[in-house]
């Protein structure tokens, strides 16, 4: 039998693991997928590499466009997605990526209106760079960049 006494105890110790643990790996570890609370020192380096980009007229940076499949834009389009149900598309198309199909996750989306790029700092290896996965606008994977 199963006290109110030590429900509480267990729902306390759940509590104290979530602060304890920041909100995003809890709600990820309870089946919820969807936008990750910005990173602004992330997120920010993220931005900039996109814009450079995704509007560089270099040679080398229109190359490295055709080669991940990345249409060209203006460097002021590209930003933070934070629309539940946008990161909750993007949760989808990476786990096809990853035949990860059931995975939940937490991540941060970035668009410039002609594509997405997803990131999961879960999969991030410490001392590693991470990876970014580029989608069209209809959520075809066209590459993924390794590095950042």
């Amino acid at each position: 039998m199963i006290s109110y006494s030590s429900t509480l105890k267990a729902l306390r110790l759940v509590l104290l693991a979530a602060s304890i643990g920041g909100c995003a790996p809890a709600l990820a570890a309870q089946g919820t997928s969807g936008c990750r609370p910005n990173d602004t020192d992330r997120t920010k380096s993220t931005i900039n590499y996109l814009r450079n980009l995704v509007s560089s007229s270099d040679t080398n940076r229109v190359r490295m466009r055709s080669v991940l499949g990345v249409q060209s834009a203006q460097a002021n389009k590209v930003t933070l997605v934070t629309k539940t149900v946008t990161c909750q598309t993007a949760v989808t198309a990476l786990n096809g990526v990853r035949s990860e199909p059931n995975a939940a996750r937490q991540v941060f989306v970035y668009t410039w209106g002609l594509g997405f790029a997803v990131e999961d700092p879960a999969l991030d290896v410490p001392g590693m760079d991470h990876d970014l996965y580029i989608f069209d606008k209809n959520w075809v994977s066209k590459s993924i960049v390794n590095g950042l």
